[in-house]
């Protein structure tokens, strides 16, 4: 086992990006797993649990439903952005590069997903049972709402530090 230990030892030595709290991800001295981040996310978690109770609404019917339709939604736009990223690449970089697997292919599925995250988009109250409600607006919401902050924060951390808007991503697996 200590071979896992010294790999995780060895991950977490890497330099910190600086996006959030250090502490967030320093390990235990003796198990090597991320407490303080961990204990933040469970009282997050928590919170959410206590909210839905107090309105008495069932965690797993309602909230599993709509936390997993918001989450297929948001792998679905990242998805469709990521091949629209694939083509800018190539025609950045290596513009020789065989078309069918630089442009076409990566522009079909990109409108497919963009396609099905439209549909999931406008029919998000009839897919999770938030028909006629707000929630059935402000929960698909959260994702273009989402994309939009975080555009904002990145130009707003590109201008404050450029050199942790440079940084971010260094530290992939």
């Amino acid at each position: 086992m200590s071979w896992f230990f010294s790999g995780v030892a060895s991950f977490t030595a890497e330099p910190d990006e600086g996006l959030l709290p250090a502490a967030f991800g320093r390990t235990h001295a003796d198990h090597q797993s991320p407490h303080i981040g961990s204990v933040v996310q469970t009282i997050g978690a928590l919170v959410v649990l206590a909210i839905f109770a107090a309105l008495g609404l069932d965690p797993v019917l309602n909230m599993f439903t709509w936390i997993s339709q918001v989450g297929t939604l948001g792998v679905l736009g990242m998805m469709t952005v990521t091949s629209l990223a694939v083509i800018v690449f190539f025609r950045k970089k290596h513009s020789g590069a065989p078309a069918l697997s630089t442009v076409i292919l990566p522009a079909l599925s990109g409108l497919i997903m963009a396609a099905l995250f439209v549909y999931i988009f406008l029919h998000f109250g009839d897919l999770t049972g938030t028909t006629g409600g707000m929630l059935g607006i402000i929960l698909p919401a959260l994702i273009p709402a989402a994309a939009v902050v975080g555009y904002i924060l990145a130009l707003r951390l590109e201008k404050a530090d450029p050199v942790r808007f440079a940084n971010m991503g260094v530290n992939q697996i």
